[in-house]
C-alpha cells in the first residue's frame, strides 16, 4: 500500500500512531520497536528466537525454517527451489488473525 510512496519520516509517523504493526522480519519492525509500537512478525527464513524482539508477537514457521544465509540469494529465492517459500506459506492467515484478535481484543 505504501511501499515506495513514503519517506522514513512518514513511515515513522504511521508506525508511531499504530496499535499493531504486522510484517515479516524487516526494517520497519525495528523502526516500530524503536518507537514503542508492538509488531506481529512472521519468521520463515530468519530465526525469530534469535532476531525477534521478545515484546513482539513472533510467529515462526514450524517447517523448513532458519535458512538465512545458506545461499547467496536466500532472501530472494528459496534455497530449496520452491516457487514460493514453504516456510512462509506454512504460516496460515488463521494463525495470524488469532494472534491479532488476542492482542487487540482480549
Amino acid at each position: 500500500l505504501y511501499i515506495g510512496k513514503t519517506s522514513l519520516e512518514e513511515a515513522a509517523s504511521i508506525l508511531s500512531d499504530s496499535k499493531l504493526h504486522i510484517d515479516c522480519d524487516c526494517g520497519n519492525v525495528h523502526l516500530a520497536y524503536a518507537l514503542g509500537t508492538k509488531s506481529l512478525v512472521l519468521f520463515g527464513p530468519t530465526p525469530g528466537c534469535y532476531v525477534g524482539y521478545k515484546d513482539n508477537i513472533n510467529i515462526q514457521s514450524q517447517i523448513c525454517n532458519n535458512c538465512w544465509g545458506s545461499t547467496e540469494d536466500w532472501s530472494r529465492k528459496c534455497p530449496l527451489k520452491y516457487d514460493k517459500p514453504i516456510c512462509m506459506k506454512s504460516i496460515t492467515p488463521q494463525q495470524v488473525f488469532s494472534q491479532i484478535k488476542n492482542y487487540l481484543f482480549f
